[in-house]
């Protein structure tokens, strides 16, 4: 789903969700809100997504991916400190490591 959504499949990635998981499961993984908050993000649903991010960070504080999408969305809000704690946590879990 990733794929479909950097490559602009917003539509396509939300129907695959749906086959996937026709219903949301009574207690989502970190994984799950995390492509799901993509997936809205790419809707255009910004509260929703930035909702299902902070879901997935709280049920996850030390994945990288989260943690990075998580700083991103601080930065396109203006919330420069958030961003930059968000990176110096993500930083801490994979040192030097920037995304591909």
């Amino acid at each position: 789903m990733a794929v479909l959504l950097h490559n602009g499949y917003v539509q396509d990635a939300s129907k695959l969700m749906q086959k996937l998981m026709p219903t949301r499961p009574a207690k989502p993984g970190a994984a799950y809100l995390h492509v799901l908050a993509r997936v809205r993000e790419a809707e255009g649903r910004k509260p929703e997504a930035r909702q299902l991010l902070a879901e997935a960070l709280r049920l996850q504080p030390k994945s990288f991916d989260i943690l990075f999408d998580c700083a991103r969305v601080a930065a396109e809000e203006n919330r420069w400190k958030d961003s930059v704690e968000l990176l110096k946590r993500a930083n801490e879990v994979k040192p030097d490591d920037p995304p591909c």
